[in-house]
């Protein structure tokens, strides 16, 4: 088996030169042959990346960069910001002018800060759970070309983890209460539950090994330092029946049963503890290599066990050392949201006393949600501890529009005199308000802010080849509304009332709103701005996804306010305003799912689609599409986290929100006819039947999108907002 692993890696890893990764990249990303019209020169080099644009004879274009990530980013500043064309998450514009459009003049740049990093430990769960290599290929070559050089690399840890405990003495049997569903890895991993939507197949655990070592080829040919996991003390309970070892049970999580959570937790005083992550990091290495920048999170959402200053030094210093004794290069990248969540038990004395059990150079804070939730401030720079500023922005993959552009165009570059060494991305789940996220990982490579009308008017600009006045005046108006959120919007984007569980009153701040802190009449305005010249863009894939997306929005917040006014007629006791306001919401719902269906960003479909496509056999197939299932809805057994991770997607809204809200309907009318108050507790019940019958599902949805967006997307407009 070792060899065999050795010789997958060497293959995968063979004698791939920077300039070949680069060049390899270019004819991925751009029309066929077009990449020969570009000059590569990697000139290697100082620490912090460097890239160059220049012209060059014969009408073609040089790009310098210090390695072959730098020469992507070179290529995405030129598609940019000169040839007007854009490559994102949701859509892309590649209508290159020929000859290739020169630059007015030579374009320099250098990172302020040594790493742009990405991924929250949770994307691998809300986007990437299911995601094959076409797809991680995609996303490693957005990657480069957005500054990212510090990525997680998560992927195929199983299998090390299976081997690690082998060693211990442990059977594959051992571990199947302990592996969580492919789903839900990203919170086992972490110690938040075991065993829930497992157990795991064993080609499963094989296919992804070898994902990973691919990709983290791809990666570090791109010259790219990916973050491995190490680990962070949680264990199999068969470990503590076949070792006499000290465990404490973690603390209850999300509301799951025993069989599901209170994890254990190997005590960090136990030798046990050191043995088996130095363990885990030297089979690790042996499978997949190392860079020597490590992830592992004891507390994620957890309080400690012990209030004693000596103890969280004493935790962290056991968590050091489990890394170093197998590699005595290593660093410890680790999440500072434990911080965030629970700042009433998380003290500065506490803090300090936790990061003093690792030397400040062999650590790295990751501020996990700096665009609202900053600590490095309060922290004094976590104490003289380097630490990346990350946008945080999404939690659970949630779709609706949200951003603090102000805010992450310039306080990344107010922060230059403390411990800072990077910038970065670490939503729960992308895909997903793309302007945010393109002006966020421009800080990997600019030095002071930049002018924000200017850039929205560019940034449409180069998704759809060109401007008009009405385009213009839409996207600055949602740049002064959607994306100038105060820190008092909420955490996370806002969510639509239709993918929540039906209430009384779906109106709400805090977390994962659904208050609207804009005006949704100005936003309505807007969006027709934007629609008024879509004859002039409907051909463009850019132009489609976004006028579903603004579309999509709009009626969204047409629902909130059908919901409220629902609300109102029942308490005013108008059986036939109630009836009336029902009609019109559950057309609202069939509408929002046409209109979701004709664009391939959001469709269920694809989702289940691509869980499936990891069943070597139909059972297998199914276990995954559950999973993926679950997910989305009742995240748990008995809906523990029911709608976190809801998704407006199409095939989900017309199978699983609508028959809620047709219940909830009935169940309103009802009562009002008979004189009765409506009893929601009762709702949920009869709700729960539904949701839970759902689960086990396997009927089809459409992976490929239905009628055309744009059409969809103006008829809606006039027949809802005109």
């Amino acid at each position: 088996m070792r060899a065999l692993l050795a010789l997958l890696l060497t293959v995968a890893v063979a004698a791939e030169t920077p300039e070949q990764a680069a060049r390899g990249l270019l004819q991925r990303i751009l029309p066929k042959g077009r990449d020969e019209e570009f000059i590569i020169t990697i000139t290697g080099g100082d620490e912090k990346d460097t890239f160059g644009i220049d012209n060059a004879a014969g009408d073609k274009i040089e790009l310098t960069g210090t390695n072959a990530g730098s020469i992507a980013a070179a290529l995405n500043w030129y598609l940019k910001y000169t040839a007007d064309c854009q490559v994102s998450w949701a859509g892309d514009n590649l209508n290159l002018a020929k000859p290739l459009p020169k630059v007015s003049e030579k374009v320099s740049l250098t990172r302020p800060y040594q790493y742009g990093y990405y991924e929250n430990v949770c994307t691998v769960s809300y986007t990437m759970a299911f995601w094959q290599w076409d797809r991680w290929e995609r996303e490693i070559d957005w990657m480069a070309m957005n500054g990212i050089n510090m990525p997680l690399a998560f992927t195929g840890q199983e299998y090390v983890w299976q081997k690690t405990f082998e060693f211990f003495g442990l059977t594959a049997a051992d571990l199947d209460p302990f592996f969580s569903g492919p789903a839900f890895f990203a919170w086992q991993r972490m110690g938040n539950i075991k065993g829930w939507g497992g157990p795991l197949p064993q080609d499963f655990i094989n296919e992804r090994m070898q994902l990973q070592i691919k990709t983290l080829a791809r990666m570090r040919s791109l010259g790219m330092t990916p973050v491995l996991p190490a680990f962070a003390g949680h264990i199999p309970e068969a470990l503590t029946h076949k070792y006499s070892v000290n465990y404490t049970r973690s603390p209850d999580w999300g509301g799951f049963s025993d069989q599901y959570g209170r994890v254990f937790y190997l005590d960090n005083t136990d030798p046990m503890f050191v043995k088996i992550g130095n363990k885990f990091i030297e089979l690790q290495a042996s499978i997949y290599g190392t860079d020597h920048l490590y992830n592992a999170d004891q507390y994620n959402e957890m309080t400690p066990p012990s209030t004693d200053l000596g103890f969280l030094k004493g935790a962290s210093e056991a968590m050091y050392n489990s890394m170093i004794q197998a590699d005595p290069k290593a660093i410890w990248v680790m999440q500072g949201w434990l911080f965030v969540n629970d700042p009433n038990w998380w003290t500065q004395p506490r803090v300090q006393s936790y990061l003093s059990g690792v030397p400040d150079k062999n650590m790295i804070i990751l501020d996990l949600f700096s665009d609202v939730v900053p600590c490095y401030p309060e922290s004094n720079s976590y104490y003289g501890k380097p630490y990346i500023w990350n946008m945080l922005h999404n939690f659970g993959g949630n779709v609706g529009l949200y951003g603090r552009m102000p805010v992450i165009n310039t306080e990344p570059h107010l922060a230059k005199n403390t411990t800072i060494v990077g910038v970065g991305l670490t939503p729960e789940g992308t895909l997903q308000n793309y302007p945010v996220y393109d002006l966020m990982m421009e800080n990997a490579w600019r030095s002071e802010p930049t002018n924000l009308p200017t850039w929205i008017t560019n940034y449409h600009k180069r998704r759809y080849g060109k401007t008009t006045p009405n385009t213009i005046k839409g996207w600055l108006s949602i740049l002064n509304t959607v994306y100038n959120a105060s820190k008092s919007a909420g955490w996370g984007v806002t969510k639509s009332v239709i993918e929540v569980r039906p209430s009384m009153n779906m109106d709400h701040g805090g977390f994962m709103p659904t208050h609207l802190y804009y005006d949704p009449a100005t936003f309505v305005t807007a969006v027709g701005d934007i629609l008024k010249d879509h004859d002039q863009f409907s051909h463009l894939e850019t132009y489609q996804n976004d006028a579903v997306d603004l579309m999509r929005q709009a009626l969204s917040n047409k629902m909130l306010e059908l919901s409220a006014n629902h609300t109102a007629a029942y308490k005013a006791k108008n059986q036939q305003l109630v009836q009336s306001i029902a009609t019109e919401i559950l057309q609202l719902i069939k509408d929002f799912d046409k209109l979701l269906g004709s664009n391939s960003h959001f469709l269920l479909g694809k989702w289940i689609e691509d869980a499936r496509s990891w069943g070597t056999v139909d059972k297998n197939a199914d276990f995954f599409e559950w999973n993926a299932r679950n997910q989305i809805t009742l995240w748990g057994p008995k809906g523990e986290i029911t709608d976190y991770a809801s998704k407006q997607w199409s095939g989900l809204v017309s199978d699983y929100y609508y028959p809620r809200w047709e219940l909830y309907l009935k169940t309103v009318n009802t009562a009002l006819k008979e004189g009765k108050a409506f009893n929601q507790s009762a709702f949920d019940t009869n709700c729960r039947v539904l949701e839970q019958s759902w689960q086990h599902g396997t009927e089809t949805f459409p992976s490929q999108p239905v009628g055309d967006a744009v059409q969809i997307a103006v008829t809606l407009y006039q027949q809802y907002f005109a």
